[in-house]
Parts: structure tokens; C-alpha cells; sequence
């Protein structure tokens, strides 16, 4: 992680330091791209990435050979962004200065890169991922939905009180409960289904996929890696609020 100077202790452990918004802006401006080739350009190295994905797809389902890479570029920062969201939730569960730092570095960065409206069809996916983790008994479901919906109630009114962005305080909301429909494979289900509509590949009313399941799988494997190759780099760094 280059581009800004932790803090580094001369003795003990060397665990670097970063805060909220210096680590969300590495992850989000893809500063990342700088470790893998210094000097050259980030669009380019995204490019040649999100080529990488079509061509490992199209060897399983030649169809996909036929994805648009500009669309596919936007959709992709979109949706890693609500996969690290996702990673960076349930690692910081309960402290509302990361959820939210990290919420309103990410709105910045995508609105400058013109991609920030693709985000919300990610994040309600995320969002309605976690229906699939109620308990199955009817009372227990209907106390589980009030108690979600009573707490997602309180945390939007207590934050609009502060003056937080909506859109940010909507996005960490929605990414409130997925715990378990994460670890279950469900969120990324729902996510995979949103990208492949974006990318015209199902749809969205009938539920119609036009791959095959090898490349459903293989379409899968990046984006599961963006989730949880995000949750083991926060363990090498010391993240603190600003």
C-alpha cells in the first residue's frame, strides 16, 4: 500500500497505521495498481484486468466474449466497491466513524469517477441478500424483520441527525445483517445476478441466465477474491478514525 506515509513503529511490531479515509481512498482511487507496476496508468491496468475476467469467462461460455469492456469497467468499480463495503461492515461492525468515513470516501471517489449511480442496484442486492438468513419459523421471522427494520429505522435517524450524507448512511445500512448470507454464498449470488443484468446477460423478470454454470463460476471467483482478499489485508494494517 503506497502513496501515503503510515506510521511505522521503530520497535515492536511493524504494523503500519492508516486512518479511515486514507486507507478507503487507497482502496477506492485503485492506488492498489501502484505496487503491481509503478508508473504505469491505472485505467489501463483496469482495462487489462477486466479484459483478463471476459477472456477467463468466454473460455467457459464463448457468449461472453461479447461483453462490452467500457460497460463492464464501470460495473466492475461498482460493484468492488460494495464488495469491500461489505468486507470493511463486517470487519468494523459497530463503529460508526469507520462505517461511515468509509462510506463517504467511497461516494467521492465514484462520483468523480462518474460510476457513483451504479452503485445502489449493488447495494440493495447486498441488502436482500439477508432475507435469506431469516429463521424459517414464522414468529421468529417476523421478530427477526421487526427487530432489522426497528434497528435500520434508528441508525438512519440518528445519523440524519448529524447531518451524514443520505446516500452513505443508506449504503452502510443496507450492508447490516449480511453476516451470515456472506458466509452462506447468498450475497454474492444476488450480486453476480445484478452484474450480469447490467452486462446483459440474464433478466432481471424472468430470472433467465444466458451463461452456463462453468462461467457462472469462473465469473464468481474475482469477486469473491475482492471480498475477502480485502478482509485479510485490513489485519496487516492499524485502521484508526480520523
Amino acid at each position: 500500500m503506497r502513496g501515503y506515509c503510515f506510521a511505522v513503529p521503530l520497535f515492536g511490531p511493524s504494523k503500519p497505521t492508516a486512518t479511515v479515509s486514507q486507507y478507503a481512498r487507497w482502496f477506492h482511487t485503485f492506488d492498489a495498481d501502484s505496487t503491481i507496476a509503478p508508473g504505469i496508468d491505472h485505467e489501463m491496468l483496469r482495462s487489462a484486468y477486466v479484459q483478463g475476467i471476459i477472456n477467463v469467462v468466454a473460455e467457459r461460455d464463448a457468449r461472453f466474449a461479447r461483453t462490452d469492456l467500457q460497460a463492464f469497467i464501470a460495473e466492475y468499480i461498482a460493484i468492488r466497491a460494495e464488495l469491500f463495503g461489505l468486507a470493511w461492515g463486517h470487519t468494523f461492525s459497530g463503529r460508526d466513524n469507520h462505517l461511515l468515513g468509509e462510506g463517504m470516501v467511497a461516494k467521492e471517489v465514484l462520483t468523480e469517477m462518474g460510476v457513483w449511480d451504479r452503485t445502489p442496484k449493488y447495494n440493495s442486492a447486498s441488502a436482500r441478500s439477508s432475507e435469506e438468513t431469516l429463521p424459517k419459523g414464522e414468529r421468529t421471522r417476523r421478530a427477526a424483520v421487526v427487530f432489522q427494520n426497528s434497528w435500520r429505522t434508528s441508525m438512519v435517524e440518528n445519523w440524519g441527525k448529524l447531518g451524514i450524507d443520505m446516500d452513505v448512511i443508506v449504503q452502510v445500512v443496507n450492508r447490516a445483517f449480511t453476516q451470515e448470507s456472506w458466509k452462506s454464498g447468498a450475497t454474492l449470488r444476488y450480486l453476480a445476478a445484478e452484474l450480469l443484468v447490467a452486462l446483459g446477460f440474464a433478466d432481471a423478470a424472468s430470472g433467465e441466465i444466458d451463461l452456463n454454470e462453468a462461467a457462472l463460476e469462473a465469473l464468481a471467483v474475482p469477486l469473491f477474491d475482492i471480498y475477502t482478499n480485502s478482509r485479510s489485508n485490513f489485519a496487516n494494517y492499524n485502521i484508526k478514525a480520523d
